[in-house]
């Protein structure tokens, strides 16, 4: 009881935070939450500039590797130049010709792709829809018999980017 008695006594001579002190108390965690906030923008920001760059080489992996795909799924593959290849590939839940090439686009080259007949012996392309932008270079080149290497050379705003894979035919 005398201890019930001391801590009632306690609590009652204490007083409580001055203004000076809880004006003190919220000045210093607004600074702090304005540093924190401003750290967390700039990471935000250098994030968005990292998310363009991978972007920008991630759609050139998959560009390459649709091509792969296809390869890989085909019937027939015919090397036509350095910068067109036709394939008779499983596309659109049916077999048909694709043709890969390199085309203008708005100044600048583009990897096309279009799409032929579901006949073998019939290619028949359409028009050329547009895989990536941006291209400077596309190479097809049979390395030896049964293997093909698909490079891609990218360049934007001055930086470069070269995509190659091999794939068996």
């Amino acid at each position: 009881m005398k201890c019930l008695l001391y801590c009632r006594g306690k609590l009652n001579s204490e007083k409580g935070f001055t203004l000076l002190e809880m004006l003190l108390v919220i000045t210093i965690s607004s600074l702090l939450a304005v540093i924190f906030l401003q750290l967390i923008l700039t990471l935000y920001q250098n994030n968005n500039f990292f998310n363009l760059q991978n972007a920008w080489q991630l759609d050139a992996y998959l560009a390459v590797d649709f091509i792969t795909a296809q390869i890989k799924n085909s019937k027939k593959v015919e090397v036509i130049s350095r910068e067109e290849i036709n394939i008779f590939t499983y596309y659109d839940q049916d077999y048909q010709w694709l043709k890969f090439s390199l085309y203008q686009s708005g100044g600048s080259n583009a990897l096309g792709r279009s799409i032929g007949s579901s006949d073998l012996a019939n290619k028949d392309f359409g028009r050329n829809l547009s895989l990536l932008d941006k291209i400077e270079n596309l190479s097809f080149k049979i390395v030896e018999p049964g293997l093909l290497k698909i490079t891609i050379y990218l360049v934007e705003d001055q930086k470069k980017l070269t995509v190659s894979r091999l794939v068996k035919i």
